[in-house]
């Protein structure tokens, strides 16, 4: 089953960035909250309050996370911070469109 339907996996997995920065709040009063970031830590934590697991997902931005990673038998530190774009796979199906699209 896809994760993107509408399901308990799709709430968990693909949480709404837009929700994250205010669930009563109006468009405008989010740019606001997005403008007063003063840092990127402050936006990151802002759009992605309760982890990683956002459509937009900022948290390799600040989370430092060091992967070692073997190159020529050595480990050597590979950090890149990266934005990841979470997207629902390409489909004519009605409900799975409808569930990204509101």
């Amino acid at each position: 089953p896809s994760r993107r339907t509408g399901s308990r996996e799709s709430n968990r997995f693909f949480k709404s960035n837009k929700l994250a920065v205010g669930t009563h709040l109006t468009n405008e009063d989010r740019h606001r909250a997005i403008a007063s970031c003063n840092t990127i830590e402050e936006l990151c934590n802002l759009m992605n309050p309760t982890g990683r697991y956002y459509k937009l997902n900022l948290q390799n931005i600040i989370s430092n996370q060091q992967r070692n990673v073997a190159v020529n038998n050595r480990f050597v530190r590979n950090y890149k911070p990266t934005v990841e774009f979470r997207q629902h796979s390409a489909t004519t199906n009605y409900a799975k469109v409808s569930s990204w699209v509101r």
